[in-house]
């Protein structure tokens, strides 16, 4: 018979942490790429057929904001219905993940008011314009980035044997964005930050509300 189901701080710790070493090296790339590296990437990498921007723009759609934040709740739901309890650990925890991030990364995009890229090469001088409600001027962080990071976080929690490859293939989907010139590389690398913090935030405030189950999780 299998033992009932328990309110537990279940995943362990040293995945937690890897996470926390994660946002760090992202702040610091993200830094030192606003001071040194952002205006050139901007400049020298970018789209410039058709066929490479409608890559490009299909890549950007799988980690679209909208199309994310509706899918994984509905997810959770269907595992609800169905009773995938493992599934419904995973799939809450990412929506939480994905709002939390989501809401934070449209605050600050509002709050420091830098320009896109397309924008800024066009007119150095409007590098910043805060509290601006134009699209122009909603670059850091990128939501996207914010996206793929928070489920690569998730990922690398429940299944830590390919935690490099889900960061990578963040960076490699984010990284579109720049790509596009719609941000520069701070502003994903910042939006990563911001994903994994909102999954770290997401999973101990799950735990605290005790909607997060007991599982079985292997030592490493």
């Amino acid at each position: 018979m299998k033992s009932e189901m328990k309110f537990s701080t279940d995943i362990p710790k040293i995945r937690l942490q890897r996470l926390f070493w994660y946002i760090l090296i992202l702040m610091i790339l993200s830094v030192l790429s606003y001071l040194f590296f952002d205006v050139d990437i901007a400049k020298n990498f970018y789209a410039k057929s058709a066929v490479s921007k409608k890559i490009l723009k299909g890549m950007c759609f799988v980690i679209t904001p909208p199309l994310q934040l509706i899918l994984w709740p509905a997810a959770y739901l269907i595992c609800l219905i169905i009773k995938k309890r493992k599934y419904m650990y995973i799939t809450l925890l990412l929506s939480f993940s994905l709002w939390f991030g989501t809401f934070f990364a449209r605050i600050l995009k509002y709050s420091v008011g830098r320009a896109r890229p397309s924008y800024f090469l066009q007119d150095p001088s409007k590098s910043f314009k805060p509290l601006s409600i134009t699209p122009h001027f909603d670059a850091m962080p990128s939501g996207h980035a914010v996206i793929a990071f928070a489920i690569a976080g998730v990922a690398s929690l429940f299944f830590p044997k390919g935690r490099i490859f889900y960061l990578l293939l963040a960076f490699i989907f984010s990284f579109t964005r720049v790509l596009l010139r719609k941000h520069f590389l701070s502003d994903i690398l910042m939006g990563g930050c911001i994903g994994l913090v909102a999954v770290i935030l997401s999973y101990f405030l799950l735990n605290k509300l005790n909607f997060l189950y007991e599982k079985e999780f292997k030592t490493e």
